[in-house]
């Protein structure tokens, strides 16, 4: 597993116990991570992964269902840029969406910001360990992080494919106004 961040990621998680909070002995502590979770996110991360027609890897939600089910292809990415934008547009998870007590953290900005910074950062290594699973693919999964007015958590996950790329490969020397972070092999 290969973690990568670019600078500002790197500031919000100076005070994290990362790799202890992470890795005991070499390994992903993943079922104290999922204990750390808003139930909802749990029950995303227990669901299996969806593929459609065109070999799109889909994150298990109610659009996603819906255009697996019944069948929908597409012929032409040009709306996403490519297949890889496809697949992150409809794998994008807003932490924001997977809360049972908003208003707690609306009125805690501190408590807000390091719940999802840790929520964000434990379900993107889940859901990485759930799609390295799947055989023949290997896949890159983003997290991003913002803090103004409000905090943005959003993970994202795609497939790699040769000439495709949700973001730039030397994301760590770029300006962003958010953190990120990629998980990949």
């Amino acid at each position: 597993m290969g973690i990568r961040t670019n600078e500002l990621m790197k500031s919000y998680l100076i005070d994290f116990d990362f790799y202890e909070t992470i890795e005991t002995n070499g390994q992903p502590q993943l079922e104290s991570l999922k204990n750390s979770l808003p139930d909802k996110l749990v029950e995303l991360i227990d669901l299996p992964i969806l593929e459609d027609t065109n070999g799109n890897y889909l994150i298990n939600i109610n659009r996603n269902k819906k255009w697996v089910n019944e069948g929908e292809e597409i012929d032409d990415y040009s709306n996403f840029v490519d297949q890889t934008g496809f697949e992150c547009d409809h794998n994008k998870i807003n932490l924001w969406d997977y809360q049972p007590n908003m208003e707690e953290y609306m009125k805690d900005h501190e408590l807000w910001a390091a719940s999802f910074l840790k929520q964000g950062l434990y379900f993107s290594l889940l859901l990485f360990n759930k799609i390295s699973a799947i055989e023949g693919r290997v896949f890159k999964v983003i997290f991003s992080y913002g803090l103004s007015k409000f905090v943005d958590s959003v993970i994202r996950f795609h497939s790699l494919r040769i000439g495709e790329s949700y973001i730039p490969d030397d994301f760590e020397k770029m300006s962003f106004v958010q953190g990120i972070l990629t998980i990949d092999k």
